[in-house]
């Protein structure tokens, strides 16, 4: 959802938002920033691909806002920069995870 909010502010507001000891999960998309993030647009593009030939086909209706307006590299930046700890992890078309838990004291 981060790309369809100004991210710095979503990030904000979700981690208000966490109790302490409760954990936040995000799955947005960002563009990429280098070769491994490169590498990981063009697998998910023959990953896509392949299941559509095997009859694995699905589309939603949400609405679409494309290109996202962060990098990898930014949205790293900004998850390390609104949650301290956060762990950052690079998936396939597009996609980057933020995972953070708040700390219980």
């Amino acid at each position: 959802m981060l790309h369809h909010v100004d991210a710095r502010e979503g990030l904000r507001r979700m981690a208000e938002l966490v109790r302490p000891g409760g954990t936040v999960a995000f799955v947005g998309f960002a563009n990429p920033s280098g070769a491994f993030d490169w590498a990981c647009v063009v697998a998910g593009f023959l990953l896509t691909r392949v299941r559509g030939g095997l009859g694995y086909y699905w589309e939603d209706n949400a609405p679409i806002g494309w290109p996202p307006p962060l990098t990898m590299r930014e949205m790293r930046q900004l998850a390390d920069s609104e949650m301290p700890g956060a762990t950052f992890g690079r998936a396939l078309a597009h996609r980057y995870t933020i995972v953070w838990s708040r700390p219980a004291s």
